[in-house]
């Protein structure tokens, strides 16, 4: 059955990301995370909030890993970066730090990729791109072939095996024409 869920979600909240995994929708939004029954739209008690906006979200198994601007996450230091077991409704060690703000997340089991308005992770510079692993969250060095100084403000980013896609969504007629559109690739 179809469930309104206008009439449960805060609406008046601006949404940037969603997962679902077993029977959970996860929802970043300005309030932080958000968490609902995937049947009955009803809000899920959830002990893990963020204190700030969430902008990103992927799922990889049971693990929930998100970015935004928040820094602390159920009362645990996070900048910027967090991974739930949303299985265990634990906040798990993987805990990265970022100088700026996430804006996009996407997760395979070779990495986490990570764009942004940020120049440093885990005090590496990374002009608003890393890859970082999802065992303690370390940078994995990566082949840029960027031309210009920085990433465009705007874009989403895909991570598959050892392959990660970036787009910048300022183009949306034709992005992989631009300039501004680009793949790199990590190992």
């Amino acid at each position: 059955a179809l469930v309104p869920f206008a009439s449960v979600v805060p609406w008046s909240d601006e949404l940037h990301a969603f997962a679902v995994h077993e029977g959970r929708i996860y929802i970043g939004a300005e309030a932080g995370l958000l968490v609902y029954d995937a049947v009955t739209g009803m809000p899920v008690p959830w002990p893990l909030r963020a204190n700030g906006r969430v902008r990103a979200l992927d799922m990889l198994g049971n693990v929930l890993y998100m970015g935004g601007d928040f820094s602390e996450v159920g009362g645990q230091a996070r900048m910027r970066l967090a991974a739930i077991d949303v299985a265990a409704l634990t906040l798990m060690d993987w805990a990265p730090s970022v100088t700026g703000s996430v804006r996009d997340i996407s997760a395979s089991y070779n990495g986490v990729a990570v764009v942004g308005s940020f120049s440093e992770v885990q005090n590496t510079y990374r002009d608003g791109f890393a890859v970082l692993t999802t065992l303690d969250g370390a940078v994995l060095p990566h082949v840029r072939f960027w031309t210009d100084c920085c990433i465009p403000p705007t874009y989403s980013v895909a991570a598959e095996g050892d392959r990660v896609i970036l787009i910048n969504s300022s183009t949306p007629n034709d992005p992989l024409a631009s300039q501004s559109s680009y793949m790199e690739s990590y190992h």
